[in-house]
């Protein structure tokens, strides 16, 4: 249609009556024939972006911090950096993997490499994939926020809603060891705290004010304790005051932390690798995607 956008920087974009699309799928095109030489041998299909072995791989090649080969090292990054576009734009299900892949740019392994072509491989997968945001639908801020206390660094993830699909979303390495998976969680929420704190201010710039606190949702009974009562004990007296900023937010009344339970907390995706049966319907969530879920053009 005359004047409507449809692609801009390899973003394309869709419109129908009751929703908003966004999607890479010849952006994905083009990675795959640069990076897996346009061979159909090459485009194995992967259901999920990240293997179960992957932090171990990147922990290893971390630990070891071996000079690789100028060859493998150029091409890690090259595609690296590729698959970061992906995942910041459109592809927020690809950020876990991502971000792990990226923590070892200096020291990569061809086993790594074998899983940054995997990305790209599960990209190809399922390159018709995107955003869908609803028409109509009630102006609702509200965000998800987890982290992985099994890895020695824990990873904080978190995400914001709105339109039915996610505008905001972060998978990062936490920088500092936690002692608890609480309160790995509890810096993982107070990052996604001050998340929730820009995004009101943008809506509001906009004409869309917050109307009442906004719905942080966490999967850890300890976080709703400390957010709402906090008690200086032997297991809490040790995290830092900067990651208490939320206890100030609910006290103010600008966020509420609530309860979900960790199958339904898509934050989840953001923080560890997950089998098939898990990472799926928090992909469709994540999305907002169909049940089924449906390409589009």
């Amino acid at each position: 249609d005359q004047g409507r956008l449809t692609e801009m920087l390899g973003i394309q974009f869709g419109e129908t009556d009751d929703y908003r699309t966004i999607s890479l799928g010849k952006y994905i095109d083009k990675l795959a024939e640069r990076y897996l030489n346009g061979s159909m041998a090459n485009r194995k299909e992967h259901k999920t972006p990240a293997s179960p072995e992957l932090p171990d791989l990147v922990n290893i090649a971390t630990d070891a911090k071996a000079k690789a080969d100028p060859t493998l090292e150029a091409n890690y990054r090259a595609l690296v950096g590729s698959l970061l576009y992906s995942a910041v734009t459109v592809r927020p299900d690809i950020s876990y993997a991502v971000g792990m892949l990226s923590r070892a740019l200096n020291s990569p392994t061809p086993r790594l490499l074998d899983e940054a072509k995997r990305v790209l491989q599960y990209l190809v997968t399922t390159k018709d994939l995107g955003i869908r945001y609803e028409r109509g639908v009630p102006v609702r801020l509200y965000g998800m926020s987890d982290s992985d206390w099994t890895t020695r660094r824990s990873t904080t993830g978190f995400a914001f809603f709105l339109g039915g699909a996610v505008i905001a979303y972060l998978s990062k390495k936490q920088p500092t060891i936690t002692m608890s998976s609480t309160e790995a969680e509890i810096m993982a929420a107070s990052q996604g705290a001050l998340e929730a704190i820009y995004l009101r201010m943008l809506l509001a710039d906009i004409g869309m004010p917050a109307n009442g606190p906004t719905d942080m949702y966490v999967d850890n009974k300890g976080v709703i304790d400390i957010s709402r009562d906090y008690l200086s004990n032997e297991r809490t007296k040790h995290i830092e005051r900067r990651h208490l900023k939320i206890r100030e937010l609910v006290l103010d009344a600008i966020l509420r932390v609530q309860y979900v339970a960790s199958k339904d907390n898509i934050a989840d995706i953001f923080t560890k690798p997950l089998d098939k049966k898990t990472f799926i319907p928090l992909r469709t969530k994540l999305l907002n995607l169909p049940r089924k879920e449906v390409h589009w053009a």
